[in-house]
């Protein structure tokens, strides 16, 4: 009896670190890359969509999967995210970052733009 319970409590831990490790390395994968304002005021963050994590890449080369965009203020504060606006997607080879301050946005793709005030997303 004794050695089923040492049995059950090896597997338990072993399955226990198999999850912890999976969970890890998927959050280690979420983010892709940060651009911050040329003012230092905002940080565009790149990471990897929960829209494509059961999905195939199109092209097959491993370069076309959804990105999420998150605009975050000097303070780490979420102004803005395409997660709020699912028709505003857009692949991480189509990524093109450019800040118009004077304007209140940033350009993260054709486009496709997010207010720096609001965190309206715009595409």
């Amino acid at each position: 009896m004794n050695r089923v319970k040492f049995i059950y409590k090896v597997l338990f831990i072993v399955i226990l670190s198999i999850v912890v490790l999976g969970i890890c390395f998927y959050n280690s994968m979420t983010f892709l890359k940060s651009y911050k304002s040329p003012d230092g005021n905002f940080e565009l963050i790149i990471k990897r969509s929960d829209l494509d994590f059961f999905t195939s890449t199109i092209s097959g080369d491993g370069s076309s999967f959804y990105v999420e965009i998150v605009l975050k203020d000097a303070q780490g504060r979420v102004i803005g995210s395409t997660r709020n606006n699912n028709n505003c997607a857009i692949f991480k080879d189509s990524i093109e970052v450019h800040w118009d301050i004077k304007n209140n946005e940033v350009r993260y793709g054709r486009g496709k733009t997010i207010n720096l005030k609001t965190g309206k997303v715009l595409c």
